[in-house]
């Protein structure tokens, strides 16, 4: 149950990270999403 939490709390970062860049920087969705893998799989 723990780790089923944790993943969606994972997905939920990852998906507000890419909104962040399409509202705020006007990327594409695809340029969205790998800027936001890039800043949030190192932690």
């Amino acid at each position: 149950m723990l780790a089923i939490g944790i993943v969606v709390d994972d997905a939920i970062v990852v998906v507000e990270a890419i909104q962040h860049n399409i509202d705020s920087r006007g990327m594409s969705p695809k340029d969205a999403t790998v800027k936001a893998m890039k800043e949030i799989s190192a932690p």
